[in-house]
């Protein structure tokens, strides 16, 4: 199988404006709660914006070049960067392409700005009132961004999945956790009508990206 990278690590190199910019400006990596080891590994984890269509061609038509070589298509990657990278990379994407895509974007991006203060300065009984993201996405009005995004995220994969379905190529993906999937843009729901098979990221015991413990 080609093992293949969608949105960070592969080998189209983007340019700064196509990385995903958090609310406050910041490309790529954010600042709170950075994992300290971040630098010491080989990838970059520079994501890209799903929403970059002139980005996202590029790695689209390598794929298109390597893949008749490979006995099936295997996606890594295709999702938006978690907290290792830092909380405030949790809120990506609010890049220019991503304002102009939609009218509602401005508006996500001062309740997400809103949500950080709150976090911050809450006591962890607080936070045991919310019990998890999703409840405090919806507490701040943010359920449609979340929507918003996992749609971007979908609509990215069914273009792997039409170009290996054309050349008669078995697909899979490799998914974060169902705790961790929502905040990626990943929908195991809709993922799995587009794939062959997924490969759930439960990673329980390992300090890095994408694990439970870490994340």
């Amino acid at each position: 199988f080609l093992w293949y990278k969608v949105l960070t690590d592969n080998d189209i190199v983007p340019e700064n404006d196509e990385i995903v910019e958090d609310p406050w400006g910041k490309r790529g990596v954010g600042e709170s709660g950075l994992w300290n080891r971040i630098f010491d590994v080989e990838e970059t984890f520079l994501f890209t914006c799903p929403a970059n269509t002139k980005y996202n061609q590029l790695v689209l038509n390598k794929c298109r070049q390597q893949l008749p070589d490979y006995d099936g298509l295997f996606l890594d990657f295709f999702g938006y960067p978690l907290a290792t990278l830092g909380f405030e990379a949790l809120f990506t994407c609010f890049c220019p392409t991503c304002l102009k895509s939609d009218s509602r974007v401005a508006g996500w991006r001062s309740k997400i700005q809103e949500l950080r203060e709150v976090l911050v300065s809450s006591t962890d009984s607080d936070l045991r009132k919310w019990g998890t993201f999703d409840n405090a996405a919806d507490v701040f009005g943010l359920r449609e961004w979340i929507v918003f995004r996992t749609a971007l995220i979908t609509k990215l994969a069914a273009r792997y999945a039409d170009l290996a379905r054309a050349m008669n190529k078995p697909i899979g993906a490799d998914v974060l956790a169902p705790a961790l999937a929502g905040w990626a843009g990943h929908d195991y729901d809709a993922l799995g009508k587009l794939v062959d098979w997924i490969k759930p990221r439960i990673y329980c015991h390992t300090q890095g990206p994408s694990s439970i413990p870490l994340e």
